[in-house]
């Protein structure tokens, strides 16, 4: 398809926001499965198309000259030009997404857990959330259903909790909100934090209105509560407390070990600190949230330090 020389100029600007796109979604996913609206009701969908399935990024990256032909305008009023390009993880993927987010409600999700927000025009944002294991369609519909129905009404679209959801694709054009572009905004995968969709089930969710889905944190060697990274202490006299046997991990070494590591990434002291206070409550270190709080605090403060010193002394 031919294009105009100012549809050229948009493509390359695209393609350089789908490399800045691409280098976020490949961070997290192995491949991912991209969709042509061509209009209302006709897809070229990746259940029909194995072109269009499982791309890796170089695939991805070769195939974007394609796939900038279909979203732009065809020149010279020709058919074919001017198609929504759509995304999703390739399944099963530790992913849920969430539809037409408020900029600082995604924003608070953000702080909360590993996402990836996309602006897919002024004022609407969608939310790849990373979860702590791998879900089928049916399990992503579960949750994806299970978390809207803790937000306020119309905080997020109802209507985009199917188990193959798709998103947005950075770097494209949104045609149906005005040919603006769609980008990835703030930080990727800042949050020290996954979900845990076993937090989410139904009689949770019929207990809860509001969104606050225990966090599972995930250290970078494993899930905590399978620790078994050299150098993390281990009670060996059983320590003060119940439930405290001879050999248990440390907790407090671990979220010690957590703070350090989210330090290291440059995630904000605010999101540490809510990370550790939430553990401490939860597993009963602390039993309100002023005590765990304060708990948190020096655990971040001691980690800082820690950090600090180490830094010195690379240099």
């Amino acid at each position: 398809m031919n294009m105009k020389p100012t549809d050229r100029a948009r493509a390359r600007a695209g393609r350089i926001a789908l490399n800045v796109a691409a280098a976020a979604l490949y961070a997290r996913c192995d491949r991912i499965d991209v969709a042509i609206k061509v209009r209302e009701g006709i897809w070229l969908h990746p259940d029909q198309h194995d072109d269009l399935r499982g791309l890796d990024r170089a695939a991805l990256m070769r195939a974007a000259p394609r796939l900038w032909a279909r979203n732009l305008p065809a020149a010279d009023g020709a058919d074919g030009g001017g198609c929504e390009i759509y995304c999703r993880p390739t399944a099963p993927a530790a992913f849920v997404l969430l539809d037409d987010l408020a900029p600082a409600l995604a924003a608070r999700i953000a702080r909360r857990y590993s996402t990836l927000l996309i602006q897919t025009h002024p004022g609407s944002v969608q939310a790849w959330i990373e979860c702590t294991q791998p879900l089928t369609p049916p399990e992503r519909h579960a949750v994806q259903s299970a978390i809207v129905k803790r937000l306020d009404p119309g905080a997020a679209d109802p209507g985009a909790t199917g188990g193959g959801q798709l998103g947005r694709l950075p770097g494209f054009i949104n045609h149906k909100r005005g040919g603006v572009r769609v980008v990835v905004i703030g930080t990727p995968w800042c949050a020290v934090s996954r979900l845990d969709p076993l937090s989410l089930s139904a009689d949770r969710v019929a207990a809860s209105s509001r969104m606050a889905p225990q966090r599972a944190v995930t250290a970078p060697w494993g899930r905590v509560g399978a620790c078994s990274r050299p150098g993390v202490p281990a009670r060996r006299n059983g320590g003060k407390g119940q439930g405290r046997n001879p050999g248990q991990t440390d907790e407090s070494a671990i979220d010690y070990f957590i703070a350090c590591d989210a330090i290291r990434k440059s995630c904000d002291a605010e999101s540490i600190i809510a990370e550790l206070a939430d553990r401490a409550l939860a597993r009963g270190k602390r039993d309100n949230h002023a005590a765990a709080t304060e708990y948190a605090n020096r655990t971040y403060s001691k980690a800082l330090a820690a950090v600090r010193d180490d830094c010195r002394r690379d240099q």
